[in-house]
């Protein structure tokens, strides 16, 4: 059941959107690829094997679509950059987000790490941190946009 503050939140971030002419982001879950087995003479001990290198994203299941604010993430210092991490020569575009904590049809949201985004114009962005905020009415998160 959703709470009053639950409600607020998802208010706030789709008035937020909706006045800025901002559409859903649409959120996707990353799967686990590699594998658990037990190990010999230890029943207790798990190893996981990662799976084998990547070249395209996880299974992913239907994506929610979520109202996100966002801002520039800024460095600290007297870089003017802008918020983008120097990454071999190209730079990558960081940025604190925060969404509802509830989909539009009022269900539960949960964010994990490495979860992914598109947001309304197309850029495409991983999700690291993500926390849910005390009174469990709002998810924040920092996204690293793809390039």
């Amino acid at each position: 059941m959703t709470t009053v503050a639950q409600v607020t939140a998802y208010m706030v971030a789709r008035n937020t959107c909706l006045g800025q002419s901002f559409g859903q982001t649409q959120f996707f879950h990353r799967h686990k690829e590699g594998t658990a087995t037990s190990v010999v003479g230890n029943p207790t001990a798990v190893h996981f094997t990662e799976g084998a290198p990547r070249t395209q994203d996880n299974a992913m299941d239907a994506p929610i679509n979520l109202w996100m604010t966002w801002v520039p993430k800024r460095i600290m210092g007297n870089s003017a950059d802008g918020g983008d991490v120097k990454a071999m020569r190209a730079w990558i575009f960081r940025f604190l987000g925060q969404v509802p904590a509830i989909d539009d049809n009022g269900n539960l949201v949960v964010l994990q790490d490495e979860d992914f985004g598109t947001d309304p114009q197309g850029h495409r962005f991983r999700i690291e941190n993500p926390m849910l905020s005390p009174d469990g009415s709002f998810w924040s998160f920092e996204g690293v946009r793809y390039r």
